[in-house]
């Protein structure tokens, strides 16, 4: 008979949001072929008021449907309250939102574990849960949850509470092991287990996608920028070097695929410093298209203020596509200088231009950019963590 495993997150992609975290997701199916799984994916509450739409993004929210399933997991995305003042109470009404479809679970099922993606609020409620109910539960720390808790004494108490009393912690890096050993979480209780790839998408091509590059036509090198317009992924640095670049003896265009908020933000910069010829906005990607994009790639750049395990990264790898990325959190573990790319200072767009143009007139081969690191599978990671 095969366990069960209840894994708690609100980083679970939904309908209205497909794209989000997709390594989660990646990591959830794996793990579904060896257990059987149910997903608790809180969503915070936005009511639904006719006639009034306090913001797109809390419209959005409303309209997120209860339950899905997809495949043999089920998924429930209960609603939970949102702290505006007092921030450490977050894990509290996490953990009160959660609660009611955790103890309808437990009517109809047994678990053997709980896996929880985010130290917080997340990983302190499932030990809540755990607690309560008397099952273990591992906690998968990714980057920021850790590296970048809020300045609040009190939460970061809850996490090294919460990261001691569970059964396990699984890391996503080395370097990211020392910052939980150093919250007082013993090593011995730490997994490092890196993030992994489907590798049905992302593998060398010897050759490009001939529909895009009908789009994209190969008479200019294409910089690659692959992920949210936010201020988080500071793709506003990455227009900073282009306009810099621009006045370089280069050909070359970037492709901005994605979408956020800063997105206005951006095309207003483009307009105002002419920069047309420079940048195009494709859109945002389904996850199963991002390969191909790649594929007509010369380099991926990643412009992140704060990162943890970047899948961006180690799918561009994959592919043989070259990186240049911000010197922040995990990335310089990923990225051999010269090998699989260059980093660069976080927030100086005259470093991140001179990185840009060495790779751009550089001749990488794909083969040794995709050997410079080891990258697992999804199945290779769950056979880790199992």
């Amino acid at each position: 008979m095969r366990k069960r495993v209840l894994v708690i997150t609100k980083m679970y992609p939904n309908s209205l949001q497909p794209n989000k975290n997709m390594f989660v997701k990646q990591e959830v199916e794996s793990l579904s072929e060896n257990f059987d799984i149910d997903v608790i994916a809180p969503v915070p509450y936005a009511p639904k008021i006719p006639f009034l739409t306090i913001s797109n993004y809390y419209n959005m929210l409303s309209r997120i449907e209860k339950f899905r399933k997809q495949g043999n997991i089920d998924i429930y995305y209960p609603r939970f309250l949102t702290p505006k003042i007092y921030y450490p109470l977050y894990s509290r009404w996490y953990y009160l939102g959660i609660l009611k479809t955790v103890k309808e679970l437990l009517k109809k099922h047994d678990y053997s574990y709980i896996l929880a993606f985010w130290a917080f609020p997340d990983g302190v409620a499932a030990c809540h849960i755990g607690e309560k109910y008397n099952i273990p539960v591992f906690v998968k720390v990714l980057g920021c949850d850790i590296n970048h808790l809020p300045k609040d004494d009190r939460i970061k108490a809850q996490v090294s509470d919460s990261l001691n009393k569970c059964y396990g912690v699984i890391s996503v890096s080395h370097p990211l092991k020392k910052a939980v050993v150093n919250m007082g979480v013993p090593e011995k209780a730490i997994l490092v287990a890196e993030n992994g790839v489907n590798n049905e998408y992302f593998f060398v091509r010897k050759e490009k996608s001939s529909q895009l590059e009908s789009v994209y036509p190969p008479d200019k090198k294409n910089i690659m920028y692959i992920g949210r317009f936010s201020d988080e992924k500071n793709p506003m640095l990455l227009l900073e070097a282009v306009k810099i670049l621009a006045e370089e003896n280069l050909s070359f265009r970037v492709i901005f695929c994605g979408k956020g908020e800063l997105q206005n933000q951006m095309e207003a910069f483009v307009e105002k410093k002419d920069m047309a010829d420079y940048v195009l906005f494709a859109g945002e990607l389904k996850h199963s298209d991002v390969a191909e994009y790649m594929s007509i790639g010369d380099v991926l750049c990643l412009t992140s203020r704060r990162e943890g395990y970047p899948n961006a990264i180690i799918e561009a790898l994959s592919c043989g596509l070259p990186v240049v990325a911000t010197r922040v959190g995990g990335v310089p573990g990923i990225i051999k200088e010269g090998e699989g790319g260059y980093t660069c200072e976080p927030n100086n767009p005259l470093d991140l231009a001179s990185k840009l143009k060495i790779a751009l007139t550089k001749n990488w081969d794909k083969d040794e950019v995709s050997n410079s690191i080891e990258i697992p599978t999804w199945q290779r990671v769950c056979e880790r963590t199992t």
